[in-house]
């Protein structure tokens, strides 16, 4: 398989010869997961290949290792989700460099706000979601977890302990 550096260099050469873009670390491991890191003079993109699927996260120069999913400040920004592959990632980066830049340098605070608040709403929607998956057990949850529930359970065992002597 070929180095995953050099798959993005043949797969979006503008992020290097048109943005400026400078690969500034490179790991591979014995799987063949790799990661690469590039910069460009406005923020940092991390790509990383795992098993064969590709991720890239974004990290602003002035916090340059405090990384996002690179789908959050899109969504956040702009209103779009790329498809998880180079070829999804690439055009968007490309068409919004500009507003990237803008929102990872000057507009940073208004951006992590907006992706925080993303962040919270998709995990409401998450945890939402498991406790419709599991109805039974959330209801059996929140009954064993109640102090009146145990005193219930306690007073039906004690009535059937009772009842069984008797017999």
């Amino acid at each position: 398989m070929k180095p995953f550096k050099d798959v993005i260099e043949e797969k979006l050469p503008w992020l290097f010869t048109e943005l400026g873009f400078r690969i500034v670390s490179y790991s591979v491991d014995r799987f063949d997961n790799s990661v690469v890191v590039i910069e460009s003079d406005a923020f940092r993109l991390r790509f990383r290949r795992d098993f064969g699927l590709v991720d890239v996260q974004v990290a602003a120069l002035s916090q340059p290792e405090e990384w996002w999913k690179f789908t959050f400040p899109c969504e956040a920004v702009f209103g779009e989700k790329p498809e998880p592959s180079l070829e999804g990632y690439g055009p968007l980066i490309r068409r919004n460099l500009a507003g990237l830049t803008e929102a990872l340098g000057p507009k940073l605070p208004q951006t992590t706000a907006v992706v925080a608040r993303q962040a919270a709403e998709r995990q409401k929607i998450a945890n939402d979601h498991a406790l419709q998956d599991r109805p039974l057990e959330t209801l059996i949850g929140r009954f064993l977890s109640n102090t009146v529930s145990w005193l219930i359970i306690a007073v039906l065992l004690s009535i059937v302990l009772f009842a069984m002597r008797r017999f």
